[in-house]
């Protein structure tokens, strides 16, 4: 009988595609287009937050003075500076 031990060995890898010039990996694409009322169905992701900070973002009323002070504030707790 052969016993294995438990690995750090994460499995086959795989290169990813390249992608098409002039794009970028830093904007989220989500399966929900303008005007879709019915939202996709996930108990991980709250799609109704993402599309309203999404729209935040795009209209620059997403980061606030408030927000920044109060993640500040909470650095500076957790950190004990």
């Amino acid at each position: 009988m052969n016993m294995h031990m438990a690995s750090t060995v994460l499995g086959p890898r795989r290169r990813l595609p390249a992608l098409p010039a002039g794009s970028t990996t830093d904007s989220v694409q989500s399966p929900v287009r303008k005007g879709d009322k019915k939202l996709p169905k996930s108990n991980s992701i709250r799609w109704h937050l993402v599309e309203r900070i999404k729209k935040e973002i795009a209209e620059g009323t997403y980061d606030t003075d408030e927000k920044l002070d109060k993640a500040l504030d909470r650095f500076l707790d957790q950190y004990g500076l």
